[in-house]
């Protein structure tokens, strides 16, 4: 996938980084109901299953009406529990 890093990068938002990744290189694409706002959070999952999610470096609880559009956030991967 390349290198990973906590930099902050500026994306258009975690669906269409996740599309990104899943173009180039393949892999999945995995949604679940997102904590900070009122719809989805979308992850990506490697052919080796790996999840990385694009998020928003300090995230909190947003209003009902808050959409992250574009922003300025950091490429991790995803803990298992």
């Amino acid at each position: 996938m390349g290198k990973i890093t906590d930099k902050p990068t500026f994306q258009c938002n975690c669906l269409f980084w996740a599309l990104k990744a899943w173009w180039l290189w393949g892999g999945r694409i995995k949604f679940k109901k997102s904590t900070t706002w009122f719809g989805f959070h979308v992850t990506w999952i490697s052919q080796f299953g790996e999840e990385y999610e694009y998020t928003l470096t300090k995230p909190k609880k947003q209003k009902w009406w808050y959409v992250p559009f574009c922003y300025s956030g950091v490429i991790k991967q995803v803990k298992r529990k």
